[in-house]
């Protein structure tokens, strides 16, 4: 299918050229004569096409994102309605074929965020943040280009928690954490108040039930150090983590400089979220 501008009004209107002269509607895109004779895939196409009406004619956009739009100027309004539909359907079916087409990466990082409302392992880090790459490139390839016009307002919010998740994985990570960290102080509440003569202390629990990928308990002379260790164990053994070789304890005494029992270097170390004090649970890149 083509859309041509009238060819005096098209000269009046733009005398140098800047717009195309033609549109031709082929399978995977829009081919362009004049103006540099682009050629606009349907993936680029952000929104439907536009059908601006003038004076004396009317004209066709389409937006191509990020501020870039194509204009074919001095159109017959009928004829350019027509292309726009045309176009507007070639483009809507593409779209429904590239989600169809990422369907089960869908699906995967779905499950996975249904998983982490609820999470049953820490969600540490290293584990997050391979899906939240997943999804920040779904989200750029297919979803961010994709309207509730053209797929439909169901597929919208079912897609809608990947969108969320891909503009801000932090904040799902963090609820994540709270849920996860709320329900093992509650479980294991009673080891907590018996395991030592004194129940452990708020800030000794989290260091106990946080797990991230690389997990330090700095803890000075006189901080109870040793009341750590031994309700870390069989917790860390009953969730399945005894075998990560990232997961490591520094004891420090104040004349000491800091030794890694696993062999990590003390390098890089920024503070956990739940540290209330420098000489709590801290958060390691090193592995």
């Amino acid at each position: 299918m083509n859309l041509a501008s009238r060819s005096f009004l098209g000269f009046l209107i733009d005398p140098l050229g800047r717009h195309p002269r033609s549109l031709t509607l082929q399978d995977k895109g829009i081919a362009a004569r004049g103006a540099g004779s682009p050629w606009i895939g349907l993936e680029s196409i952000a929104t439907r096409p536009l059908v601006r009406k003038g004076l004396f004619s009317s004209s066709l956009a389409l937006d191509l994102g990020g501020g870039r739009n194509l204009t074919l100027p001095a159109v017959d309004a009928f004829a350019a309605r027509t292309f726009a539909d045309a176009a507007a359907t070639a483009w809507t079916d593409f779209n429904r074929a590239e989600l169809e087409a990422e369907d089960a990466a869908v699906r995967r990082i779905l499950q996975a965020l249904d998983a982490l409302t609820v999470p049953d392992a820490y969600p540490a880090a290293c584990q997050v943040a391979p899906l939240a790459r997943d999804a920040v490139d779904l989200n750029s390839r297919v979803l961010s280009k994709l309207n509730a016009e053209a797929v439909g307002d169901k597929v919208m919010s079912r897609i809608a928690p990947i969108k969320a998740f891909a503009s801000d994985p932090n904040a799902i990570r963090d609820a994540a954490i709270d849920a996860f960290v709320e329900a093992q102080l509650l479980r294991w509440k009673e080891f907590f108040d018996t395991v030592e003569s004194m129940p452990l202390t708020p800030e000794q629990r989290l260091s106990v039930v946080v797990d991230e990928d690389a997990t330090l308990v700095l803890a000075g002379a006189g901080s109870a150090r040793p009341a750590l260790s031994p309700p870390r164990q069989p917790i860390s053994s009953r969730r399945g983590s005894e075998s990560r070789a990232s997961s490591c304890f520094w004891l420090l005494r104040k004349t000491q400089r800091p030794r890694c029992r696993s062999g990590s270097k003390p390098g890089a170390v920024s503070r956990s979220r739940h540290a209330p004090s420098t000489h709590w649970p801290m958060r390691s890149s090193a592995k």
